[in-house]
């Protein structure tokens, strides 16, 4: 049985079938996308798949998500690649707090139905929760491992251990992916989720990964002509020290600091 959503949440999900089982993963870049709209990447002969309850339950599944959230505080999307408890929305850079019983809810209910979806199948939903509103697509993959995007090379996910912290090398063309173990607080409310791949890390807002190598930006105050110097911690409304107008950023001013991140699938180990 799926796991009901988080407490005061309004939960709709609905199946998304593909015309046939996908390679949906490698590198989490176009074949996730493809994959979602069914177009077919073929994952091999069929093995012994496990089934509700009982010790087949124990065998590794595997599952890939997309998930986009909606800013509480501007109302911009967010894009939200791997299990992440406060992502930072890159229009207001506020962040983002994502409860863990939401994650419960979109992983819960992907294992619940595990059973019940064929390779390539998938669900999508909408969860709507204390101003929160969560979109968010899954497939269920099953062995053979995920293709490597640029050389098409199975990735080796046998290799790759619970609690392994690390990057996996493609054998074949040397490219590299992220695999971490799942973050305790997610372990908690879904114990059968053990390893991520492909899938983003947590960061603190003073240190994130969107902003490293992002030079500065010189512009001249509208009201004074004084220079403005702006970098990737400037506010989006800021005050000219000058004249003390308030000077507010344009589109591709504020893009250039601040570059929108691609929506792409992530995949979780379950097993247990």
């Amino acid at each position: 049985m799926a796991e009901p959503p988080a407490s005061g949440a309004i939960h709709s999900a609905g199946r998304r079938q593909s015309e046939k089982p996908c390679n949906a993963v490698g590198g989490a870049e176009t074949a996730p996308v493809q994959a979602a709209e069914g177009n077919g990447y073929d994952i091999g002969p069929a093995i012994d798949e496990p089934e509700i309850g009982g010790d087949s339950m124990k065998k590794d599944r595997y599952g890939i998500f997309k998930v986009i959230a909606t800013c509480t505080s501007c109302g911009k999307p967010v894009v939200v690649n791997g299990p992440l408890a406060g992502p930072i929305c890159p229009s207001c850079r506020k962040t983002l707090d994502i409860p863990p019983d939401i994650w419960k809810s979109i992983l819960g209910s992907y294992i619940g139905n595990y059973g019940r979806t064929s390779p390539g199948e998938g669900d999508e939903g909408t969860i709507i929760s204390g101003g929160l509103t969560i979109k968010y697509s899954t497939v269920r993959l099953p062995p053979p491992d995920p293709a490597c995007p640029t050389c098409e090379e199975n990735w080796d996910l046998l290799s790759v251990e619970d609690g392994a912290d690390r990057r996996m090398v493609c054998r074949k063309c040397g490219r590299k992916a992220e695999t971490y173990p799942a973050p305790s607080w997610l372990g908690e409310v879904v114990p059968q989720a053990k390893q991520t791949f492909f899938a983003e890390r947590e960061v603190r807002r003073d240190e994130n990964d969107v902003d490293a190598g992002i030079k500065p930006v010189a512009l001249s105050c509208p009201q004074c002509g004084a220079g403005l110097l702006i970098t990737t911690e400037s506010e989006r409304l800021i005050p000219c020290k000058y004249c003390n107008v308030d000077v507010y950023l344009p589109d591709d001013v504020w893009l250039r600091l601040h570059p929108s991140k691609q929506a792409k699938f992530w995949m979780v180990r379950f097993s247990g």
